[in-house]
């Protein structure tokens, strides 16, 4: 029988010779295993880009310092494309030696390669990266560089660039609006919530769920009354986004609203609010869980009913324990 370990060791040799070396770069990557770095930064030379490509986010994800010098020369003699990913995996394993990289492509005539720049120096949490990214907020000629310079800036504690960020939810390209949203989704601070929830009318729907996206990263109660008026939202997208987050900020005013959810024509919309539901817990939920489960039709939904059901059932027995703990308790202390 194998075990991970096996298949660890299968796909690393499988990066010397099988045709499906770009599929299994990315595996590694997201499997995240350790083992596999050394074979992963032989892999970044490879003749076909698209392995090598996976190779370097793999690389990113699994944020070992070891592979930063090697990506750094592989930076110097790359197309624009690989530049982005290479950029982008020094951003994420965070090793100061980028530094000095990172400043310098920056300065790159690829617009892609800026802005993956100016993300992974904001990755970088270092005082060092503040003058580069406040030029490149200043004088980019790129919308979008410029806001993840702003991004980057508010992270490191420039405050009052927030409200350059914000800016950015004004800008008549959607594709700059959807990425301000992101971002100040990002920050978890409470300065973005009022403007956030005003996008949340966007004419553009990619705007509309990141910003959904975004006021449940927030998790703020005061934002639960406009939340609950994105369940009637055309694009389907919008509705589950929506489910998913009333259900982490979990006030009980989003309990009907979700239940009526249940009802919906979409199977994501229907189970997004189930699981959103299942957060909240209680006698209602498991009622109309199960009323969701009788008259469902896609099987594979019903499966899933069947395990919240379940879930919701073990919080009720869970809650009923401790009350029963605490009453007797009481009872001791009088």
């Amino acid at each position: 029988m194998l075990v991970k370990q096996d298949i660890i060791a299968l796909l690393m040799l499988a990066l010397d010779g099988e045709d499906i070396r770009a599929d299994i770069a990315y595996i590694l990557g997201e499997l995240k295993e350790k083992k596999a770095v050394d074979a992963l930064i032989r892999t970044i030379n490879d003749e076909d880009e698209e392995v090598a490509r996976n190779a370097v986010y793999a690389l990113g994800k699994l944020e070992d310092s070891t592979a930063v010098p090697h990506l750094i020369e592989k930076l110097k003699e790359s197309s624009s494309s690989m530049k982005a990913s290479i950029v982008r995996a020094l951003g994420q394993i965070q090793d100061p030696r980028a530094l000095g990289a990172l400043q310098a492509s920056l300065k790159e005539d690829d617009e892609s390669v800026r802005i993956r720049s100016a993300e992974a120096l904001g990755m970088l949490s270092s005082e060092k990266v503040a003058r580069p990214l406040i030029t490149a907020m200043m004088e980019d000629n790129n919308r979008l560089v410029r806001l993840w310079a702003v991004y980057a800036l508010v992270k490191l504690g420039a405050s009052e660039r927030i409200n350059s960020l914000v800016e950015f939810l004004q800008d008549p390209d959607p594709v700059i609006r959807f990425n301000a949203a992101a971002a100040l989704g990002k920050l978890n601070s409470r300065e973005t919530l009022s403007v956030l929830r005003k996008a949340l009318s966007d004419p553009d729907e990619r705007v509309r769920h990141r910003v959904v996206w975004a006021l449940g990263e927030l998790g703020d109660t005061t934002s639960v009354t406009s939340l609950l008026k994105c369940l009637k939202d055309p694009v389907e997208q919008v509705r589950y986004l929506t489910c998913e987050a009333l259900g982490k900020i979990v006030d009980m005013r989003a309990v009907e609203p979700l239940l009526d959810g249940l009802n919906d024509q979409s199977d994501q919309v229907r189970f997004y609010a189930a699981q959103a539901l299942t957060n909240f817990g209680g006698q209602v939920v498991l009622v109309g869980l199960k009323q969701a489960f009788t008259r469902e039709k896609a099987q594979w939904l019903k499966e899933v009913f069947e395990e919240l059901i379940e879930k919701v059932k073990k919080k009720i027995e869970v809650k009923k324990a401790i009350e029963d703990i605490l009453i007797k308790v009481e009872k001791i202390q009088q």
